[in-house]
Formats: C-alpha cells, sequence, structure tokens
C-alpha cells in the first residue's frame, strides 16, 4: 500500500466538478452521499463519486444533517423494507420492537416507520435522553433495554423485532 488510506463514508458538499458522463449534476450543486469502499473516503478535502451513489441535498437540512443521514437512513431502510420484507402502508394493528431505537439506525428506523407503516413501534433505550430522543422520532412507547422481558408488558407479543445493537 503506498498511498495512505483516507477514512470516512457520508458526506454532504457541493459541486466541484463533473466528468464528461455525468448526466445528474453539474457544478455547484448541493449534493449529499455515501462513499465507496474502492475510493478514499470523505475526510478528505475533495472527493470523486460516482454519481449514481449521490443525491441533491434536501433543502431543509443543514450540511451536517445531509451529512448524517446516508448509512443510517440506507441501513435502516434496507433492514425493514428489504430483509423484513415490511410493505408501505401496512402493520395495522402490529407490533415491532426496535432494539437500539436511539443509535443513528434504530432512529432512522423509527421515523421511518412512522412515516410509511401504521406499526405501533416499541423502541428500547435506558437514560432520560435516549428515550426522550425514540420519542420525539416517534416511537409509540419506550421500554428499558437492561432488562427487557421485566419492561415489556405481560404476555405482551410483537410482530417484529429488529436488533440494531447486536449482530
Amino acid at each position: 500500500m503506498d498511498e495512505p488510506k483516507i477514512i470516512g463514508w457520508d458526506a454532504s458538499g457541493i459541486v466541484e466538478a463533473v466528468g464528461e458522463n455525468t448526466e445528474l449534476f453539474k457544478v455547484g450543486d448541493e449534493v449529499f452521499y455515501s462513499g465507496d469502499i474502492t475510493r478514499p473516503g470523505s475526510y478528505a478535502e475533495f472527493q470523486l463519486v460516482d454519481e449514481r451513489i449521490v443525491g441533491n441535498k434536501p433543502e431543509n437540512l443543514n450540511w451536517e444533517e445531509a451529512a448524517a443521514l446516508p448509512l443510517t437512513s440506507l441501513t435502516a431502510w434496507e433492514s425493514l423494507f428489504d430483509r423484513l420484507r415490511i410493505c408501505e402502508h401496512e402493520g395495522k394493528d402490529k407490533k415491532i420492537l426496535v432494539i437500539g431505537g436511539a443509535g443513528g439506525v434504530g432512529s432512522m428506523a423509527i421515523q421511518l416507520l412512522k412515516q410509511l407503516t401504521e406499526f405501533q413501534v416499541i423502541a428500547t433505550a435506558s437514560r432520560d435522553a435516549t428515550t426522550n430522543w425514540c420519542m420525539k422520532m416517534g416511537a409509540d412507547r419506550v421500554v428499558n433495554h437492561h432488562d427487557l422481558i421485566e419492561n415489556m408488558e405481560e404476555g405482551e407479543k410483537v410482530n417484529y423485532i429488529l436488533n440494531f445493537a447486536d449482530t
């Protein structure tokens, strides 16, 4: 390895230059994206990125907020809709337990579930700050994960468990 490894995944920025085959963006566009493991990371001053993994930065988000979205939101989306095969607008009278609800991916999953499905979302957290965060993200209820069985309602059943705290 002759070159140092530049780390960093998620990023937001302004397009400084485009290649001759670029169709989706132009110089000056505000964008956000998740990087490519085969290229130097987003901690570099400039980064070369394939336009297929780039999106227009949402106008209502600042640079930091936009840069926080790519991997967390993609991971949450893929977990819910690709792996669990939950469909949008389904979930009426169903419950999902999101373990690690206050983390980046967990908080994204809560928001996606509340915006796109009818599931009752139960998240796990333990501190007041993380419990409040889960509620702010849209969780219907938060239970303490330190003793999950004791903190769930007796006999309560959930239809799905989404675990973002352990592989």
